[in-house]
């Protein structure tokens, strides 16, 4: 058997030598050689296309890779627009209301004031009032103690 398999493969041997010499004759005859100028050729344009391609290839990337940075500059360029923006008003919403409150501050403490004269003005009228019944009254215990005495 191992006989058998030693013959097979001698035989696959010598039928691969005479393939390869007949292609070798082939390609080396006339038409062989127009064969081969035209596999090199046709090798040739597909190495050129394929360059091709790649180099069209690589300039859309290129293109697109450019154009997707100028989208995210300008969108990063927007947002900080628009922070600025809701910035400067956040700080315009603060000053104003700051300039109400002082402005309720300053009305309450005006008006606390004009309440604390008022009541000082009264507390004043009271007092004088009752100084003058106190008086009043002084001079009628006065006049009743000088009849009595006399």
């Amino acid at each position: 058997m191992e006989n058998r398999d030693n013959s097979n493969s001698a035989l696959w041997f010598i039928v691969g030598i005479a393939a390869g010499a007949a292609g070798a004759y082939y390609l080396q005859s006339e038409e062989g050689k127009r064969l081969r100028s035209q596999v090199t050729e046709q090798a040739s344009q597909i190495g050129t296309q394929v360059k091709a391609q790649a180099n069209q290839l690589g300039s859309q990337v290129n293109e697109y890779s450019r154009d997707l940075g100028t989208k995210a500059q300008s969108r990063v360029q927007n947002l900080s627009g628009t922070l600025n923006s809701a910035l400067e008003q956040g700080k315009s919403y603060v000053d104003g209301l700051s300039t109400n409150v002082k402005g309720k501050i300053d009305t309450a403490t005006h008006s606390a004031g004009q309440t604390v004269d008022k009541a000082e003005t009264s507390f004043q009228r009271g007092m004088n009032k009752a100084k003058r019944n106190i008086d009043e009254k002084a001079e009628k215990i006065d006049k009743i103690v000088e009849n009595k005495e006399a």
